[in-house]
């Protein structure tokens, strides 16, 4: 088992205080989502690494659908240590998991049926606790809810009145594998997470970098990006395919295109009139061989290139 993936809980959700409604109202799960997380230290050694998570699109589960989440642990050389996916959606109970996989093909992931009670609603609740077995990241997992009004201050800000929630994780003899304490902010998502390992090995990701989408805030009115940005792919280096997200805030006629090292088009990925939005963007290089390629995006007057690295 990848101790890795213990860090995909991180993924769980933005959650509210005791007067909404529950863990549904806040989970962010529309495309183009994301958080990223940085670490100095990982599993007992000097390790700077980034960890990136983002919703990448929806899958049908068993009639339902999901949303599919992409997780990806990268050294901060840009080699990529491992990567996850997870298909979430919610429902009257609050958030669940509907099937885990390490590819972004929902065929090929474990289904759940009925769907793990990833984020109950009960969150919204001191001393609040629920439990599942989950295999193909370690074990059995036990969640409590220890606080719902802590403030946690991270690179990107200090955040008041976020829910503070222990996970303990067990193998099959029953004995305790690790522990971990994870923080979600309201109407952003999860900021911080620690977890403790045998013989003291600890790391501590904190929030670095975000962007949550909202259908639609208190007074009705959509939320649009504030600027022109044009993210780095993940995962970089990638086989055979990324994501490229970028935002824009005015409608305009837009163009992202691949270059190779030598300056030529390689593929043109939007040639399109857009309106206001943050957009996911999956680049599939499949046929083209190893190398360093370079990726632009222009919107009216607004250019911005950057590099990626497919490694086969």
């Amino acid at each position: 088992m990848k101790t890795s993936l213990f860090i995909s809980l991180a993924f769980l959700a933005t959650a509210r205080l005791a007067f909404t409604q529950g863990a549904s109202d806040d989970f962010p799960i529309h495309v183009g989502d994301y958080w990223v997380q940085h670490t100095d230290t990982l599993f007992g050694e000097y390790r700077p690494t980034t960890f990136r998570k983002e919703i990448e699109g929806t899958d049908l589960i068993l009639g339902e659908e999901y949303a599919r989440g992409g997780n990806w642990l990268t050294a901060d050389d840009g080699s990529l240590e491992s990567s996850w996916y997870g298909w979430f959606r919610g429902d009257s109970t609050g958030i669940v998991l509907g099937a885990f996989g390490d590819t972004s093909i929902i065929d090929s992931a474990t289904i759940y049926d009925p769907p793990l009670p990833w984020l109950p609603n009960g969150i919204v609740n001191v001393g609040y606790t629920w439990e599942f077995d989950f295999p193909e990241a370690g074990g059995h997992y036990m969640f409590s809810v220890e606080s719902i009004s802590e403030t946690v201050q991270v690179p990107v800000g200090t955040f008041n009145d976020c829910i503070k929630i222990r996970v303990m994780v067990t193998d099959a003899m029953g004995d305790t594998t690790r522990i971990g304490y994870y923080y979600y902010a309201q109407d952003v998502g999860d900021i911080l997470n620690t977890t403790v390992f045998p013989e003291n090995q600890i790391f501590r990701f904190e929030l670095v970098e975000y962007s949550v989408l909202t259908s639609i805030d208190v007074d009705g009115i959509t939320e649009i990006p504030a600027y022109f940005h044009l993210q780095q792919n993940y995962p970089n280096p990638f086989n055979p395919s990324t994501i490229i997200l970028y935002s824009i805030p005015k409608s305009d006629f837009v163009t992202l295109k691949i270059y190779d090292m030598l300056g030529r088009e390689i593929q043109t990925l939007v040639s399109e009139f857009q309106k206001v939005d943050t957009y996911p963007i999956n680049f599939d290089a499949s046929k083209l061989s190893s190398g360093i390629y370079f990726y632009q995006l222009q919107v009216g007057d607004f250019v911005e290139t950057k590099k990626m690295i497919l490694m086969r």
